[in-house]
């Protein structure tokens, strides 16, 4: 007999080192940092909620979270200019830890190791 919707294991991603690939759209916002400057962010609208398990005080669970701020590291452009990965639906892969500071928009960041262009979108779906 299966078991009832409610009642199934929720498998929840983990936090670095752990690879983990995403999907969803690119979208930029401007935030305001500590000092009031604006600054551009690379977010993931993902395509559902996920959840990741907590491992301790600096990386907390979190839970039905569909938004992941991308962190392209020291060389942003081997992942594409903005224009070109606005609006784009892509599969992005890396580690994620938890938000902490005043450049962090969301709470799940995902330190990315590739970023290409979704197989889903590709195919026209």
């Amino acid at each position: 007999m299966p078991t009832p919707i409610g009642e199934q294991e929720r498998r929840c991603l983990r936090y670095e080192p752990v690879s983990v690939t995403l999907d969803g759209i690119v979208v930029y916002r401007t935030f305001a940092d500590a000092n009031g400057k604006p600054e551009r962010t690379a977010l993931l609208l993902l395509d559902g909620p996920v959840c990741v398990d907590g491992v301790d005080d600096l990386n907390v669970g979190e839970f039905d979270q569909l938004l992941v701020q991308l962190n392209r590291g020291a060389n942003p452009e081997k992942f594409g200019r903005e224009p070109q990965l606005a609006g784009q639906r892509v599969q992005a892969r890396g580690s994620l830890y938890h938000g902490h500071s005043a450049h962090h928009h969301a709470p799940l960041i995902l330190t990315v190791e590739s970023l290409t262009i979704s197989p889903r979108a590709a195919a026209g779906k």
